[in-house]
């Protein structure tokens, strides 16, 4: 049996006496979700087709991450958010969008769902984040943007791997990991990063499965806990936390009161940021 096969037949296998399911004694299944959750980063072990404690736990981090509620641990939702996972690449960017504070939260709250983080405690955090690391601006920034790229060559040993983006991927290794994913060419042309969806896509895919720090969002936001303070270990250990944590409590009031309507920003920011502002990122940093 495979994940499609549980989708098509509406199959369903309990929490309950899991050592009796069909997910226990067939291995191709077993090995199938094993496989995903082991590229999602959540199953960290051998792909064995046992499905033991180890994959079961796995399995349920996936469940609570995703925010699903029911009482089967595998069943057609499950096995489509598995499937649907599974899928993400190049295909999965969005479409380009403006400079904009709107535009790039819009972008944001469609895009979370595709890739692992669908509910609001979640893009409320990488909302946040990105709020943060671009120091209000809302667009994708060079580290220490507020200084001359001749600075960057001279000062970061891994230039021209420094820093780019909503959040700041640093290091060659990095850009090959995204370079393989989405089949684009980040090493020779690493400016590519400041490309408004594929920075985005780098914010949300790499919170969701933890490529950043080896930590995920999803092990301090789910459906049973919302640790703002701790998710900032996703990112860069506590760095800031607090001050992050209580732009995330600001964003999910929006998201959680959409009626609220989201402050307008109809102008889209000059390409050279007030002085105020890059001072007041100098201090956050």
């Amino acid at each position: 049996m495979r994940l499609e096969n549980i989708i098509e037949n509406y199959e369903s296998i309990p929490f309950a006496n899991l050592r009796r399911t069909q997910l226990a004694k067939d291995k191709e299944l077993s090995r199938e979700v094993q496989t995903i959750l082991q590229k999602i980063n959540i199953y960290k072990y051998d792909i064995d087709g046992e499905f033991g404690p180890k994959s079961k736990t796995a399995l349920q981090d996936f469940i609570e991450t995703e925010g699903i509620v029911q009482d089967y641990i595998l069943d057609d939702i499950v096995a489509d958010a598995l499937m649907r996972i599974n899928k993400i690449g190049k295909d999965t960017l969005c479409d380009d969008f403006g400079t904009t504070k709107d535009e790039f939260i819009k972008a944001t709250i469609e895009l979370c769902p595709k890739l692992g983080l669908p509910l609001n405690e979640q893009i409320a955090y990488v909302i946040a984040t990105a709020e943060h690391e671009s120091a209000g601006t809302f667009r994708p920034v060079q580290e220490a943007f507020w200084l001359s790229d001749h600075y960057r060559k001279t000062h970061f040993y891994y230039y021209p791997y420094h820093g780019r983006g909503y959040v700041q991927l640093t290091h060659k290794y990095n850009y090959k990991k995204y370079s393989d994913l989405l089949n684009v060419d980040f090493v020779n042309n690493p400016d590519k990063i400041l490309s408004r969806n594929i920075s985005l896509f780098i914010l949300v895919h790499g919170s969701s499965v933890g490529f950043f720090s080896g930590k995920r969002l999803g092990e301090y936001v789910n459906k049973n806990e919302k640790d703002y303070i701790n998710a900032r270990k996703v990112i860069n250990g506590r760095d800031k936390a607090q001050h992050i944590a209580k732009l995330a409590e600001k964003w999910l009031d929006m998201l959680n009161n959409r009626e609220a309507e989201i402050t307008p920003q109809t102008k889209a920011l000059d390409f050279e940021m007030p002085e105020s502002i890059i001072e007041q990122y100098k201090r956050l940093i």
